[in-house]
């Protein structure tokens, strides 16, 4: 019921709903002028007529609910974009760096609504799931580019340094445990230290990964770009095929990085040092 009603406001706020009823008021006022009240009674009531047979029966077909879905989708994406592009800007240390990356996000939505226009003009050359794969390209790229400055402000923030001391100091106190100190809680401490750094080494790899896909992503779209605008031959869509199975397979690595970095950024020295210095009393 609730979906129902979802898309009964979507089609109440549609430029299309709105637009017939302006017309119908305007209509109205018109029809006044020479008519009185009885004359603006009829279109105000053919409008009212009109209105409540298209609610009943719009929101349920299927080729509006795909707009609305379609358009739900397009709003979604572009709070998500800008919520990401002001973090961007937030933890880039240079502004200019942060300008180049809102242009080449500019650049890629310009090329992705260039391409799913100039496809929606030939019938069959790219199926939906297609499309959708495409379309989040801009803001894989922006996903893309602020993992990048997260490892970069994480890494900023571990003092390997200071943990190696840390470690050092809990294999010496575990080796030889003082009076009344918990060599349990200490073990657990040195693991937890371990497995920090091992993580921390584990995000530094994922570094590399993610510079090379914020490099091959513009690239690979513009190959796609390529295929679609000359799309002529048989061999032309097998490679476009290809292009976009590539570009899925990335994107289905990306996101593995992306939750396995996330995880990676929870993890702070602070509750371990908390831990060590519990065990130490």
């Amino acid at each position: 019921m609730a979906d129902s009603r979802n898309y009964l406001a979507d089609f109440i706020q549609s430029p299309g709903n709105i637009t017939l009823l302006l017309a119908g008021l305007a209509t109205a006022v018109i029809c006044s002028f020479p008519f009185g009240l009885v004359g603006a009674a009829f279109p105000l009531l053919a409008t009212v007529a009109l209105e409540t047979l298209a609610c009943l029966f719009i929101p349920d077909m299927p080729s509006f609910r795909a707009w609305a879905n379609q358009r739900r989708l397009q709003q979604k994406t572009a709070m998500s974009s800008e919520r990401m592009l002001d973090e961007i800007f937030a933890k880039c240390g240079s502004k200019q760096t942060a300008r180049e990356i809102e242009q080449m996000f500019a650049m890629l939505g310009q090329q992705v609504r260039s391409l799913i226009e100039h496809a929606s003009e030939q019938t069959g050359i790219l199926n939906g799931t297609d499309l959708q794969k495409i379309q989040s390209v801009p803001t894989q790229y922006l996903s893309l580019r602020l993992s990048l400055l997260s490892i970069d402000e994480r890494a900023a923030s571990v003092d390997l340094r200071k943990i190696s001391a840390k470690l050092n100091d809990l294999n010496a106190q575990i080796s030889k445990p003082a009076l009344g100190a918990d060599v349990r809680q200490l073990s657990r401490a040195r693991d937890e230290y371990q497995n920090l750094l091992a993580r921390h080494q584990r995000m530094l790899s994922r570094r590399s990964a993610i510079e090379a896909a914020v490099l091959t992503l513009p690239d690979q779209l513009a190959e796609i770009y390529q295929l679609v605008m000359s799309n002529s031959s048989e061999r032309d869509g097998i490679r476009l095929t290809d292009a976009i199975s590539n570009l899925q397979l990335r994107q289905e690595i990306e996101d593995e990085i992306a939750d396995e970095l996330n995880f990676n950024l929870e993890a702070t020295p602070n509750k371990t040092m908390a831990r060590t210095k519990q065990a130490q009393r």
